[in-house]
């Protein structure tokens, strides 16, 4: 997401200390890569208000819902 190369605190702490205007940048993408990280396929199967506000934010954000993410969303389909 970010292009950091590397993983764990170290790759993090590294390419912050190199682009330290970026902090809120990489708190996002931590928590973005946590809420999918928790996400089941399941989810479209037992959709939940507060993953649908996730989708919705990240719709609104400019990513194309699939129309599986529109079910877990609970967006009503459009003909």
């Amino acid at each position: 997401m970010l292009g950091i190369e590397g993983r764990g605190r170290a790759a993090v702490a590294q390419y912050l200390a190199g682009h330290p205007t970026k902090a809120q940048h990489v708190t996002l993408a931590m928590i973005l890569g946590a809420v999918e990280d928790k996400t089941s396929h399941e989810t479209w199967r037992y959709p939940s208000p507060a993953f649908a506000t996730y989708l919705t934010a990240i719709s609104e954000w400019g990513y194309t819902l699939s129309d599986v993410e529109k079910i877990a969303a609970m967006i009503e389909p459009t003909e």
